[in-house]
């Protein structure tokens, strides 16, 4: 099943924080809060239709189709946008005339032809093509720069079967709706992404079932948590939460690219919060040198293009 070119929603994966070179020492500097480093809110869906094996694709419609399972990610986030490079490996399995099978590399953005066996693709993903001697004698890698998301926020996920066709999935109130025409079923969960305080957890909801309650109870804790977020009681700590697939993909290649993202020995890190001047502007990118990742904080002003210049 194949997908790419969208937003891909990740498990939430931890990204260390970095302090400006030499500090904010100079007069009338301070360091950004979190928010405050954190340009970009967006609330966005990502759809993927599921099938008998498992796999999963993540499809631009927002329809679901009579007997088809999806799950709908609806991300509720503040971010900042970085480039992760990572060096990729495509091999699809051949069979010749003698009925010998052998691995042939494959162009990642290429379309395949008919030599190849449907579902042989296998992928390997390397974070550091330097420090892999596969990778750094070519072998057929190629460099892709994967933007991914690091910020914080809420998720909500629906896994639903649809029993009529046509049926709008595109967020909480059509999943709702759904559910209220019996043409959908499911479960729903909602979690926080790298938010967390008693107040923030007492207003989790604790269910599992989809139904027209869990629904309107799952969009007032959004609502409640997100006017949360600048309480001093809260605590805020940045992780990836999602990232872009600049290429067609499948299961499989997602996985691969999470697999190098969790891998302990060159773990994610470098997340900064610059120095900005009091009562003053900050732009531009700011780069972390020693984990090759380029954040675009944007602009921040005295109140915060997110909110207090105080927040967390």
């Amino acid at each position: 099943m194949q997908s790419g070119y969208t937003y891909i929603p990740l498990d939430p994966l931890p990204i260390s924080e970095q302090s400006p070179d030499g500090g904010c020492d100079k007069k009338n500097m301070r360091q950004a809060g979190v928010l405050e480093a954190l340009p970009d809110n967006a609330a966005r869906v990502s759809v993927a239709e599921i099938n008998q094996s498992g796999e999963f694709s993540f499809v631009a419609g927002a329809l679901a189709e009579k007997g088809g399972v999806y799950r709908v990610t609806i991300d509720y986030i503040s971010s900042a946008t970085a480039q992760v490079p990572l060096w990729i490996r495509k091999t699809m399995k051949v069979v010749d005339e003698k009925g010998h099978s052998y691995r042939e590399q494959v162009d990642l953005r290429a379309d395949v032809d008919d030599r190849y066996v449907v579902g042989s693709q296998m992928y390997d993903v390397v974070r550091d093509c330097a420090d892999n001697s596969d990778c750094a004698g070519g072998n057929g890698y190629r460099r892709v720069d994967i933007p991914i998301y690091i910020g914080i926020g809420l998720r909500v996920i629906s896994q639903v079967t649809a029993f009529k066709g046509k049926v709008n999935i595109a967020g909480l109130g059509a999943i709702g709706a759904g559910v209220e025409a019996d043409a959908l079923a499911g479960t729903l969960v909602v979690q926080t992404l790298g938010v967390n305080g008693k107040a923030v957890a007492a207003a989790i909801p604790i269910h599992s079932e989809l139904n027209r309650t869990t629904v309107q109870a799952s969009i007032v804790a959004v609502s409640s948590i997100k006017s949360m977020l600048y309480n001093s009681d809260v605590s805020v700590q940045p992780r990836v939460v999602g990232m872009y697939l600049p290429m067609p993909a499948d299961s499989k290649l997602v996985n691969a690219i999470v697999s190098a993202f969790s891998d302990s020995e060159h773990k994610l890190g470098g997340f900064e919060r610059p120095c900005i001047a009091e009562g003053g502007t900050h732009s531009g990118p700011v780069l972390v040198p020693s984990t090759n990742l380029m954040f675009f904080p944007g602009a921040v002003n005295d109140g915060g293009s997110m909110g207090a210049p105080d927040a967390p």
